[in-house]
């Protein structure tokens, strides 16, 4: 008989999980952007401060809600995106996504009169949320602004949790989580080094989407 300290099934004990390869359930790739997002994962949208992250994070989410493949154009199912923001106001949020065109009936954004605000710790309310409003889109702005206290996010094994549960939501539901990020001050032409944080950060995304500024045209914006 197995005791306390020699159990009959160690692998229990340590939590390792296995699936064989011809048990895993096939499934063929969606996009948010076909070639360029898929429709499954955990994504980083970064870029310096002021730059516009939020406005382009919002114009793809304008397009789904009314049907048509961000970046790109075309049709698709007109969809409903969740805005989870620590950065603007609701109305802000309002004003802007009817400026670019959205659907607002499709559109659900944090409360700003919520008593319990969210973050990226409380995933199962995340997870409710998604099964609720079925999104195509989730876009939580910021990633700086959703940690849960006391968290540091120069500690890959403080992010590494809260990062791979979103990136496992995202799959599970078939739909992007966006993850709007700053860079740092750093002066370096790795781009991957001028994300604030851990490294963590952007080895765990499964893309890392930086914005720039156009170089010969001020209105527009390089998402690459």
């Amino acid at each position: 008989m197995a005791s306390a300290k020699n159990p009959g099934n160690p692998t229990a004990v340590v939590g390792l999980k296995l699936k064989k390869g011809t048990d895993i359930e096939a499934k063929v790739q969606g996009f948010l952007v076909p070639e360029f997002i898929p429709d499954d994962t955990l994504i980083v949208l970064t870029g310096d401060v002021g730059v516009g992250k939020t406005t382009v994070a919002l114009s793809w989410a304008a397009d789904t809600t009314n049907g048509r493949i961000p970046v790109i154009g075309g049709k698709c199912e007109p969809a409903n995106v969740l805005m989870l923001t620590n950065e603007d106001s609701e109305a802000q949020i309002q004003r802007t996504f009817i400026r670019l065109g959205g659907d607002l009936s499709r559109l659900y954004v944090e409360d700003d009169d919520s008593d319990l605000p969210w973050n990226i710790g409380h995933l199962l309310a995340l997870e409710a949320r998604i099964k609720e409003f079925k999104p195509t889109l989730v876009i939580i702005d910021s990633l700086t602004t959703h940690v849960p206290l006391k968290t540091n996010m120069d500690s890959h094994g403080d992010m590494a949790p809260l990062l791979v549960g979103l990136r496992r939501i995202a799959t599970r539901y078939s739909c992007v989580i966006c993850l709007i990020h700053h860079n740092n001050k750093s002066e370096t032409g790795n781009p991957v080094t001028k994300i604030s944080g851990t490294v963590g950060i952007p080895a765990t995304a499964r893309h890392v989407l930086l914005c720039a500024r156009h170089p010969e045209d001020a209105t527009r914006r390089i998402v690459a």
